[in-house]
């Protein structure tokens, strides 16, 4: 899974493709994403949830909204490996959290 932690390590053309992409979609509605998206916040959230929210179904995307207390976190599963498992399902992932290093750590292992 690709992600945009940090555009220093995205190649020129990656950038390129990614703004082309941006605007196929934004100027024609036929482009659709249909993809899987997980919402995991850490926190509450208004604006960056609802407009996430919004763009993804904009898209015609799916999103699943995830809590940390329905996570398996506390019982069985690591972190990372909740993380690995995310990452064979989904298409992309919003991760909104004050902890840099576990950002860091979500994006290595996806």
């Amino acid at each position: 899974m690709k992600h945009l932690l940090n555009f220093q390590n995205i190649e020129k053309q990656e950038l390129e493709k990614l703004i082309d992409t941006t605007l196929k979609i934004e100027t024609n509605n036929s482009e659709k994403i249909n993809s899987y998206a997980l919402m995991k916040f850490d926190e509450g959230s208004t604006r960056t949830r609802l407009s996430f929210q919004v763009g993804i179904n904009q898209l015609q995307g799916k999103y699943i909204d995830i809590k940390l207390e329905e996570l398996n976190l506390q019982r069985v599963e690591s972190f990372e490996d909740t993380f690995e498992i995310m990452s064979c399902y989904l298409d992309a992932l919003v991760f909104r959290t004050t902890n840099h290093e576990k950002l860091k750590l979500a994006l290595l292992i996806s």
